[in-house]
């Protein structure tokens, strides 16, 4: 199984020494233990904070730029899907019901 992008990121940036597990985890307002478990995908990392991740390695690991702005346009997509009400959307757009006829 492929690594997700966060997972991956946090590989590249950890190898790399570029930032250190303690760093990424106050940046991103988590505990180390939470960021190795992103790391090893353990557990799923949720988009607010990839977001997060994707903007702190865009802005301090330049080695890492194509990568970070993948997950970042992810992230956003996946924040933008998450927001969406659906529910005042019961019926399609311009749907009118049929004329009863009597």
């Amino acid at each position: 199984m492929r690594p997700t992008r966060s997972a991956e990121l946090l590989g590249r940036v950890f190898s790399s020494g570029a930032l250190a597990p303690h760093d990424v985890a106050t940046a991103l307002g988590a505990t180390e233990p939470e960021i190795a478990d992103y790391a090893s995908g353990k557990l799923a990392m949720p988009a607010r904070r990839q977001l997060a991740l994707a903007s702190l390695v865009l802005a301090r690991v330049p080695g890492q730029k194509r990568l970070a702005a993948s997950l970042k346009a992810q992230a956003t997509a996946a924040i933008a899907f998450e927001d969406i009400d659906i529910s005042s959307s019961a019926q399609p757009i311009g749907w009118k019901p049929a004329p009863v006829k009597r």
